[in-house]
C-alpha cells in the first residue's frame, strides 16, 4: 500500500528548468563558450558538485565556480521578482495527496535554503512533512545515485515498497528506480528513452494525471 510520495522539485513541481537552461546558455555566451542545449539539459537533476565536474571536463575554459556563484545570485533575483512559478496542477496534486493522509517528502538536489525559500514564496512549504536536499546526503553522491531518495524515505519512516517517487529528469528517474521505489516520470525538458520508459512505473503528461495513479495505490 502506498504511504508516502517523494517529489523532486525543479522541473517537477516548479517550472524552473527552462530558466536554468536559459541562464547557462546565455552565461556561456558571455564567456565566449557555446553551450549546446543538450549538454545543459543533461545537467538537470544533478547535484552542484556533479555539474561543476561536468563543466570542468567538457568546457575547461568556462570559469564554472564563478558561474555557479552568479547562478546562485541570479536565482535569488528570479525568486524576488516573482518569476519562479509552480508547474500546472502542482498545488492541486499536493492537496490531494495530503488529503489522502499520505506523507509528502521533497528530495531535491537544490541546496536546502534555496528550496525552502522557493517553496515558501510559492505557498507550498506546508505540504511537506520532510525536506531532504543534496547538501544533506552524507555520502555526497547525488542523482542518479539513489542516496537522496533512500535518505528521504528513511527520514519519513517508510520502506521503498511503500513509496512512490515523482521525477522529471533522466538522472532523477535513474536514482528513483535504483532506490527500489515505484518511479513516475513527468517529463519537462527531457523525454525518456524507450529503455528508461520501460523501467518506469508510469510516464505521465502532467501532475494532475498522477491523481488516479495515487487513487489506485492507496
Amino acid at each position: 500500500m502506498l504511504k508516502c510520495v517523494v517529489f523532486d522539485m525543479d522541473g517537477t513541481l516548479l517550472d524552473t528548468e527552462r530558466l536554468a537552461i536559459q541562464f547557462w546558455v546565455e552565461l556561456g555566451k558571455e564567456y565566449g563558450v557555446e553551450l549546446p542545449r543538450e549538454f545543459v539539459v543533461g545537467n538537470c537533476g544533478r547535484p552542484r558538485a556533479d555539474i561543476v565536474k561536468r563543466y570542468r571536463e567538457y568546457y575547461p575554459t568556462l570559469p564554472v565556480e564563478e558561474a555557479m556563484g552568479n547562478r546562485d545570485q541570479w536565482w535569488l533575483e528570479q525568486t524576488a521578482k516573482g518569476l519562479i512559478h509552480t508547474k500546472p496542477g502542482a498545488e492541486e496534486l499536493l492537496a490531494y495527496v495530503k488529503g489522502k493522509g499520505l506523507k509528502i517528502v521533497l528530495a531535491t538536489s537544490t541546496i536546502y535554503t534555496r528550496a525552502v525559500a522557493e517553496l515558501t514564496e510559492l505557498g507550498l512549504l506546508s505540504y511537506f512533512d520532510e525536506i531532504v536536499s543534496g547538501d544533506m546526503v552524507p555520502s555526497g553522491r547525488g542523482k542518479p545515485a539513489p542516496d537522496i531518495f533512500l535518505l528521504a524515505m528513511e527520514r519519513a519512516g517508510f520502506s521503498p515498497e511503500e513509496c512512490m517517487i515523482i521525477e522529471d529528469s533522466e538522472s532523477g528517474c535513474e536514482g528513483g528506480i535504483a532506490s527500489g521505489a515505484k518511479t513516475v516520470m513527468i517529463p519537462d525538458q527531457y523525454q525518456p528513452s524507450p529503455e528508461l520508459r520501460e523501467r518506469l512505473y508510469r510516464c505521465l503528461d502532467s501532475l494532475t494525471d498522477l491523481i488516479p495513479v495515487v487513487e489506485e495505490l492507496v
